[in-house]
């Protein structure tokens, strides 16, 4: 059983299920040519998302590589970022100076601006899905509009998730304009591995316009772009079917969990890391039962983390077998942790 997968919908996108393309790239920038099939993806991208226009990379590292520098070169700005931000976020916002404040803190990010000069960009995830909760865009917004600056959003965690139509965190605060740009990657949700830049027409089309990586990069692939549109058909059609799925499974891991004494983080996130537990081994012991898990280290530098990735393909009873599995799993590795103390106090 496998719970490494972020396919949080269970889309996955067979050849066989594909529309036909013409080639799989066109050998020119993104600047020079977009097909039909491009565009038609972006405007769909635009309006499940309630932003005016969008336009498509190969992954979001090329748009946070891309956009901090591109505004620094604008005006005097200056970037203020949530701790909590993501890694791929961090590495665009190398190109730039960048002042960070605390997780969610909207109370800390006002102070901080308070004692900054210039318009501020403020960078912020959608969804974090260690704590289990939205970011609070609606508060960063009204911030940022007060001092005339920018709110960027990366969302790829809540697309195709949270939301209206799985919309995404900024249609789920209802927050939208020039000054609000959102940008997403399509491979968790929506099983594609492109990515997306939405935000306000004026604000859109300057990008396209100015970006580097358009102009020396190639635009996704053809195949890429064949699943995001297939997989926005699918979210159309019963997309949130889906995601009710998906919620049900996770109610389901938490409760059996909880009930086996694991005190779980996430929230109702497909993602459910177990905090009560010696992770290394547990994950070792699962492992051996053919249960794949995912073992990492947090933001924090602490100790290492277990978690579980939940998705709308997970059957009932595997959901069953897992929650009873790690209940075992982590009950085996406290016993065998008692033991070493007691025979380290003995000796």
């Amino acid at each position: 059983m496998d719970f490494t997968s972020a396919l949080y919908l269970g889309l996955r996108h067979a050849h066989g299920e594909l529309a036909a393309w013409r080639a799989l790239t066109l050998g020119k920038p993104a600047a020079l040519a977009a097909t039909m099939a491009n565009r038609q993806l972006a405007r769909q991208l635009a309006v499940l998302t309630g932003n005016e226009s969008a336009v498509l990379a190969p992954s979001t590292l090329h748009l946070f590589w891309d956009i901090f520098a591109h505004l620094a070169s604008r005006r005097k700005v200056v970037f203020f970022a949530d701790s909590g931000l993501y890694p791929i976020a961090r590495w665009g916002l190398e190109r730039v100076e960048t002042r960070f404040f605390p997780h969610h803190d909207p109370m800390a990010l006002r102070k901080a601006l308070a004692r900054g000069r210039g318009k501020p960009i403020v960078v912020t995830d959608g969804f974090c899905p260690a704590c289990g909760r939205m970011a609070p865009l609606d508060e960063y917004a009204a911030i940022v509009r007060r001092l005339g600056g920018s709110l960027i959003v990366d969302d790829t965690q809540a697309l195709g998730v949270l939301g209206p139509q799985g919309g995404g965190s900024c249609r789920a605060h209802r927050i939208a304009g020039e000054d609000i740009m959102q940008i997403s990657s399509l491979a968790k949700g929506f099983g594609a591995p492109l990515a997306v830049l939405g935000g306000g027409r004026g604000m859109v089309t300057r990008f396209r316009e100015e970006s580097l990586t358009q102009v020396h990069c190639s635009p996704p692939s053809e195949a890429a772009v064949a699943a995001g549109l297939r997989a926005l058909t699918i979210n159309a059609a019963g997309g949130d079917t889906l995601r009710w799925q998906l919620g049900q499974s996770v109610r389901l891991f938490r409760r059996l969990a909880r009930a086996g004494g694991i005190r779980l983080t996430g929230g109702l996130f497909p993602v459910q890391s177990a905090v009560n537990a010696n992770a290394e081994g547990t994950h070792g012991l699962l492992l051996r039962q053919g249960i794949q898990t995912v073992l990492h280290r947090p933001k924090s530098k602490g100790s290492p983390c277990l978690s579980f990735l939940i998705t709308a393909a997970h059957r009932e009873w595997e959901i069953q077998e897992a929650a009873s599995a790690l209940a075992a799993a982590v009950a085996e590795t406290e016993k065998g942790r008692q033991s070493n103390v007691e025979l380290a106090i003995h000796f």
